[in-house]
């Protein structure tokens, strides 16, 4: 979309990416 750049996916990829892998550890150790 032309309202977002490269680096603004990349950084809500990333922050997405990093709050999955702390609800999956959750549910591992839960």
């Amino acid at each position: 979309t032309p309202l977002h750049s490269d680096a603004d996916i990349e950084q809500l990829v990333a922050a997405l990416h990093s709050l999955w892998s702390r609800c999956a550890l959750a549910r591992q150790v839960a």
